[in-house]
């Protein structure tokens, strides 16, 4: 199903912005953009894709500078 996520990405430099996103191989990055703050942290949002199937999913950030990062979405 189709819902919003709120995600923080830490550890990219100040005013690294978000290159990428993607949720299990799929490209969700949001309009931006998005850029690292004072400490390094970038916020937004995303809808999970449609037709993804439910379990745990990867998420992988990709900063402009090469920074990167991956969680799971259970």
């Amino acid at each position: 199903r189709q819902i919003p996520v709120a995600f923080t990405v830490k550890g990219f430099g100040v005013g690294e912005t978000l290159a990428s996103l993607t949720f299990d191989g799929v490209d969700v990055t949001p309009a931006g953009p998005l850029v690292g703050d004072a400490d390094g942290k970038v916020t937004g949002t995303f809808t999970i894709p449609a037709n993804v199937t439910a379990g745990q999913k990867s998420v992988v950030a990709t900063g402009g500078t090469g920074s990167s990062g991956s969680a799971s979405f259970v």
